[in-house]
C-alpha cells in the first residue's frame, strides 16, 4: 500500500473526481443549443448519457468502501484493513481502466462540442 493516505487516499479522490465528472455529465445531458444540427446535439448528449451510466455504476460499485475509507472513516491502521487491501490489489485497477474509458470518451464529447461550435 501507499505510504501516505494509502488506500482511504485514493478511495476518497476517486470519489471527488467521478463526482465531479459525473455533474458535468447531467449538465451535458441536458444540452441546449440554438446554433448547429439536432443530430450533433443528440450526438453529444448520448455520448454523455453512455458515460454518466459508466460512472453511476461504478459509484454504486464503492460505495461499499465508504465506512472503511471515506472522510469520515477512522484513522487508525488496523480499522477496515480487508477493505483497504481490497481497494489496493483489485477496485484501483478497475478505476485505472474506468478513466481511461472515460478519457477516450471525454475526449469525444470534446470532439462534438468543437464541430457544434463551429
Amino acid at each position: 500500500m501507499k505510504e501516505h493516505g494509502g488506500a482511504s487516499e485514493d478511495y476518497q479522490k476517486t470519489l471527488l473526481h467521478l463526482t465531479a465528472v459525473h455533474a458535468v455529465l447531467v449538465q451535458l445531458e441536458r444540452f441546449k443549443s440554438s446554433t448547429g444540427s439536432l443530430s450533433e446535439i443528440n450526438a453529444i448528449r448520448g455520448q454523455a448519457q453512455s458515460i454518466q451510466c459508466d460512472v453511476k455504476e461504478f459509484l454504486n460499485k464503492i460505495e461499499k468502501y465508504k465506512s472503511a475509507l471515506g472522510a469520515t472513516a477512522g484513522t487508525k491502521f488496523h480499522r477496515g484493513v480487508l477493505p483497504k487491501i481490497k481497494w489496493s490489489q483489485h477496485v484501483a485497477q478497475e478505476v485505472k481502466s474506468l478513466e481511461t474509458r472515460l478519457e477516450i470518451q471525454l475526449s469525444n464529447i470534446h470532439i462534438l462540442l468543437g464541430l457544434h461550435h463551429k
